[in-house]
C-alpha cells in the first residue's frame, strides 16, 4: 500500500507540474491568437452541449445545406467538435504547433493562415466527401503546412535544423494520413485540403526573409513575401551565417525562441 501511495503521489506531482507548465506556457506573448482560438473552440463546445445539439446542426458541414446556399458551413465546422476527446485532441495539437507559426508570422498572419486552412479544408471536403463532418483538424493540418513552408523556404539559413524538422513533419503527416484513410470516421480530404491551404497561404503571406545586407558574419534579412498585405512594414531580422553561428551566440547570448519545441536561428534586430 505504501508503494501504491508513493506511486500515486509521484503521479499527482507530475500531473500538477504539467498543469502548471501549461498555464505558464499559455501566458507567453507570442501565442495570443492561439489562446484565443483554443478559447473559442472551448466556448463553442459548451454551446453545443447546452443547446442540445442545435448549434451542431446549424454549423456542421452538410453538403445539401451548402448547395442550398448555407455557405457559412464552409467555415463554422472548424469551431465545432463531435465530443470531448475530439476537442482535446485538436486542442493539444493546436496548443503545441500554433505558437511556432504565430511566433514567426505574427498574430494577424497566423489568424489568416489558420482561417484560410479551415476554409480550404471544408471546400475540399465538400467537393470530395458527401458525408457530414466537423472539427478544427483541417485548420491544424494547415498550421503544419505553414511550418513546412517556413522551414523549406529558409533552409539555406537553418541548415541541418531545417532538414531534421522537415523530416519529422513528413513522417508525422504520412502516419496521420494513413490513419485517416484507414478509419472511415476521419475525413482525410478535409485534412489534405487544410494542409494544402495552409502551405499556400504561408507561401503567399510569408514570412519570406531575403538577405539585404551583411556585416561580418551577420546578415540583415527583410521580410518580403509575395503578398505583403499582412507583413509588418520594414520588418527585419538578423541572422548569423552557419559558419559563425556558434561563436556569435556564445558572444552575444542572443537566440530567438518561439515558445515551443522549435528553435529558430532568426534573431530580432
Amino acid at each position: 500500500m505504501a508503494g501504491f501511495v508513493l506511486h500515486k503521489t509521484g503521479y499527482r506531482t507530475r500531473v500538477s507540474s504539467s498543469i502548471q507548465q501549461a498555464f505558464r506556457t499559455c501566458k507567453e506573448p507570442n501565442r495570443r491568437m492561439t489562446n484565443s482560438l483554443l478559447a473559442l473552440n472551448g466556448c463553442m463546445f459548451a454551446a453545443q452541449a447546452l443547446s442540445g445539439g442545435a448549434v451542431t446542426k446549424w454549423g456542421i458541414k452538410n453538403n445539401a445545406a451548402i448547395l442550398a446556399g448555407q455557405w457559412w458551413r464552409l467555415i463554422t465546422p472548424a469551431i465545432l467538435h463531435l465530443n470531448l476527446f475530439h476537442l482535446a485532441a485538436n486542442s493539444m495539437a493546436l496548443h503545441s504547433l500554433g505558437p511556432a507559426v504565430e511566433g514567426f508570422s505574427d498574430h494577424g498572419r497566423f489568424l489568416a493562415i489558420y482561417t484560410i486552412s479551415a476554409v480550404t479544408s471544408f471546400v475540399t471536403s465538400y467537393a470530395l466527401n458527401p458525408h457530414h463532418c466537423l472539427g478544427s483538424s483541417g485548420a491544424v493540418f494547415g498550421v503544419v503546412g505553414a511550418l513546412a513552408v517556413y522551414y523549406h523556404r529558409h533552409r539555406h539559413v537553418l541548415g541541418e535544423e531545417s532538414s531534421t524538422i522537415l523530416q519529422s513533419l513528413r513522417n508525422s503527416l504520412v502516419v496521420d494520413l494513413k490513419i485517416g484513410f484507414l478509419c472511415p470516421l476521419i475525413d482525410s480530404w478535409c485534412h489534405i485540403g487544410g494542409l494544402c491551404g495552409g502551405a499556400l497561404a504561408a507561401y503567399a503571406l510569408g514570412p519570406k526573409y531575403v538577405s539585404s545586407s551583411q556585416t561580418g558574419c551577420m546578415q540583415t534579412c527583410t521580410d518580403s513575401p509575395p503578398v505583403a498585405l499582412l507583413a509588418r512594414k520594414g520588418s527585419q531580422r538578423r541572422v548569423a551565417t552557419c559558419n559563425c553561428l556558434k561563436c556569435e551566440i556564445n558572444k552575444t547570448g542572443i537566440r530567438m525562441r518561439t515558445r515551443s519545441k522549435f528553435e529558430f536561428r532568426l534573431m530580432l534586430v
